[in-house]
């Protein structure tokens, strides 16, 4: 189980949920929701994904609308960040209890915006030579999230087909 992090929430039912959540992040379902959401992403927007944030393409799936649907993840629920991106957004997410407080969907992307102007306004170097931030999909466009809670565009509240 991955450890807590310092500034983390550590209720019995929070270290509960880690617990389910780190099940499912290590077993076979998950890799296939992985696999199927980057051909969903390649096939959508003829791309391979990266990081909304500097464009790495080492990523994570985060988690963005809703806690994990434990294999029924829409396709509006994941958003890729690398590393150190997602870890900063979770940061935010652990610490800030405003954010807390908002739909999981409206903060994520309040917080990744934020990254993104840091990176444009030079407050992260990008890994990579000549990039900008508006040259990867928006969040909103590479989830379907209509960025208000509960609302979701076109087919991005299809369940992704892992079979």
């Amino acid at each position: 189980m991955r450890r807590a992090r310092p500034h983390s929430i550590r209720s019995a039912g929070r270290l509960k949920y880690r617990h389910d959540v780190n099940q499912y992040m290590s077993g076979s379902l998950w890799n296939e929701v992985r696999i199927a959401w980057r051909l969903w992403f390649r096939q959508t927007f003829d791309q391979s994904p990266r990081c909304l944030v500097c464009g790495a393409f080492q990523y994570d799936l985060h988690h963005a609308v809703a806690n994990h649907r434990f294999g029924d993840e829409r396709r509006n629920d994941l958003i890729p960040l690398c590393r150190y991106h997602h870890e900063l957004l979770h940061r935010a997410l652990d610490t800030n209890k405003a954010y807390r407080l908002m739909a999981p969907g409206v903060a994520t992307e309040q917080i990744v915006a934020g990254l993104k102007e840091r990176v444009a306004a030079g407050g992260f170097i990008s890994p990579f030579p000549g990039y900008s931030p508006e040259s990867l999909p928006s969040w909103s466009a590479a989830t379907g999230w209509a960025g208000t809670a509960g609302d979701i565009v076109d087919g991005a509240a299809t369940v992704i087909n892992v079979s």
